[in-house]
């Protein structure tokens, strides 16, 4: 009676380093169009919240306001006591904090108010404002690095297995199995190839990420691209492996159809 198979220690880093160069480009492709797409919202929330606050702030009036009360720590919200055009006096709560303000109670800061609202102000100080609005395109940058950083990963992998492909060191394989592997709340399979150096060393290589088992593999139609010198580093040509989407399989008719054929 033979003993199962012992499991392989499998991460996410080493899956996915036995993702085939192709399927990175799709996944590449793919990320790229939602990073994209995040960044131009970005951009447009950004535009949107410059315009808004050009339009408010040509309407708005300016005025000093005694700040009576701070509401919170570091970014406080103030109520301010101050005079308008008219000559009349309000208590107002500043609609945003005071970022980066150091105000204290009885000091006197620029505040801008609507006159149709005057218990709402907001702390006059355009440069920061700007500078508030110009984060948004500045953090929307941010996911235009990952895909660069993406694309020398795909750009790496082509290489590897461009350069594997040309030392033409091929392989067979003695034995096949499938292996779920859990990364995270996602589970996934990986095919694990076994096979033997030139030494007559036993080698296990992936293949996958899988969606779905794709157990059983036949040992004899993969092929190992091997590194004489680093064998940890050798691949499973793509072509020989299963496909990576599920295949389609027809619905088998019920046993009363069978019969009535």
């Amino acid at each position: 009676m033979t003993s199962p198979p012992v499991p392989v220690l499998i991460d996410g880093r080493t899956l996915s380093k036995a993702l085939p160069p192709d399927l990175m480009r799709s996944d590449l492709a793919l990320a790229s169009f939602f990073l994209v797409g995040f960044v131009l919202l970005l951009f447009a929330v950004a535009g949107f919240s410059a315009l808004w606050d050009r339009q408010w702030r040509s309407t708005a009036l300016r005025a000093e306001g005694e700040v009576l009360e701070l509401r919170g720590t570091s970014s406080p919200i103030a109520r301010v006591r101050y005079t308008d055009a008219q000559g009349r006096e309000h208590i107002a709560d500043t609609t945003g904090p005071l970022n980066g303000v150091h105000a204290e109670v009885g000091e006197r800061i620029a505040i801008l108010y609507q006159p149709e609202s005057p218990s709402y102000a907001s702390h006059d100080d355009p440069v920061r404002d700007w500078i508030a609005t110009a984060m948004f395109p500045g953090v929307g940058c941010l996911p235009l690095l990952l895909i660069v950083f993406l694309r020398r990963q795909v750009r790496r992998q082509e290489q590897r297995y461009a350069r594997l492909r040309q030392l033409g060191y091929k392989r067979q394989v003695e034995s096949v199995r499938t292996q779920q592997v859990q990364l995270g709340k996602v589970r996934r399979w990986a095919v694990i190839a076994t096979w033997r150096d030139s030494l007559g060393r036993t080698q296990h290589t992936l293949g996958g990420p899988y969606s779905y088992d794709p157990a059983p593999v036949d040992p004899a139609r993969l092929v190992v691209l091997a590194d004489p010198q680093a064998p940890e580093q050798s691949v499973l040509a793509p072509e020989s492996l299963p496909p990576f989407s599920r295949p389609w399989r027809p619905v088998r008719g019920s046993a009363a159809d069978r019969r009535s054929t």
